[in-house]
């Protein structure tokens, strides 16, 4: 296989120096909501689109459920910004009333739904989330294709430059396991020898849900400050470091 040639460019999103009608196709994913003006930049794209030319364009319908509404209410107290709350229909109409003709669409209710179209001997939920034993049942009844599933988490963080953000590894390895119960070794060695040769090591857990649990605990206080400051928390005030230190016991304690 062929490798791919790719070019980058740091341009605004309603206006830039590629040529007319240059592309098969375009990609923005999740982000026409968080615009002020997502039209100016949905002119850019038809501009650079070849006649025949396809725009991809997923986003976050917030407003077609309730949860969706109270996910986005929780993000703007939190200081991130939504500009739009399109329902799916409202979201198609946007995209004809700005010149394109809608060749298929299609709504679900999270990835879990992508996920369960997969054919894999392993599948390893990487990440964190509050309800791991449901997404695994849901799994487990929903993709006959997966036949196991381990819950892994990396740490990572970042800090904040004067106009970027960078994002660091922490330890070089990922904590991975069953949500309960040892991981047999023959497995464990299996997932071990895709990594061979590198430094990326991997820790295994017996109880990956209470891991999962409790890092939530301790990080979503922190989260949630980042965003009221923009990122930076050397611009929090000594009030709201007590709070969030407050928050982060009560709620190990609850665990």
């Amino acid at each position: 296989m062929p490798f791919l040639q790719a070019a980058f460019f740091r341009v605004g999103c309603d206006g830039t120096s590629l040529r007319t009608g240059n592309f098969d196709a375009v990609v923005i994913s999740n982000a026409l909501h968080i615009m002020p003006s997502p039209e100016k930049a949905l002119a850019e794209i038809r501009r650079v689109l070849k006649p025949d030319g396809v725009l991809i364009a997923p986003i976050f319908t917030a407003a077609g459920s309730v949860f969706g509404r109270v996910k986005v209410r929780f993000m703007e107290l939190s200081g991130f910004r939504v500009f739009h709350k399109w329902k799916p229909q409202e979201y198609l109409d946007f995209l004809k009333e700005n010149g394109f003709t809608i060749t298929g669409s299609k709504v679900y209710g999270g990835i879990l739904a992508l996920t369960c179209g997969l054919q894999s001997k392993l599948l390893v939920m990487a990440g964190n989330d509050i309800t791991p034993s449901e997404i695994k049942r849901h799994i487990t009844e929903n993709a006959p294709g997966i036949r196991k599933i381990l819950f892994g988490f990396q740490a990572t963080a970042g800090k904040k430059e004067e106009n970027r953000y960078i994002c660091e590894r922490l330890g070089g390895g990922m904590d991975i396991g069953r949500l309960h119960g040892r991981t047999d070794l023959k497995l464990q060695k299996w997932v071990q020898r895709m990594f061979d040769g590198t430094d990326y090591r991997l820790k295994w857990q017996d109880d990956m849900e209470s891991y999962l649990n409790c890092h939530l605990a301790a990080i979503l206080p922190i989260a949630y400050l980042t965003y009221i400051c923009n990122g930076d928390l050397r611009r929090s005030t000594g009030e709201q470091r007590k709070m969030m230190l407050n928050t982060l016991k009560k709620a190990s304690a609850a665990g």
